[in-house]
């Protein structure tokens, strides 16, 4: 798991609903997870970290900077992206909500 003592997160934005440091899951995850459809190993890979909110990098539109919150970066059930990468706001704000750390 993420050692949040060790990153180095970005300040909260006025505007942006998540804040650095929070863990946040797809509503759809944690709807699977709370309707016992999923496991708490599967669940666990699919939390995700915010650690910088702003004008996104690549994007440069509103946007979250997500690291995923897992063990290890060989997860077997990762999507096909890149463990830290930058998410447009409309998109992370109306598909994920914040998560416990660690459980929901």
């Amino acid at each position: 798991m993420i050692d949040k003592f060790k990153l180095k997160f970005g300040r909260p934005q006025r505007g942006y609903r998540f804040k650095p440091g929070e863990c946040v899951v797809n509503h759809n995850w944690a709807e699977k997870f709370r309707q016992g459809k999923s496991s708490q190993k599967q669940f666990d890979e699919m939390k995700m970290v915010v650690m910088e909110a702003g004008i996104g990098r690549e994007t440069g539109a509103e946007s979250y900077r997500l690291l995923y919150d897992f063990p290890s970066a060989a997860g077997s059930s990762l999507p096909e992206q890149s463990i830290d990468q930058w998410f447009a706001k409309i998109f992370v704000e109306s598909n994920f909500e914040t998560c416990d750390y660690p459980a929901i």
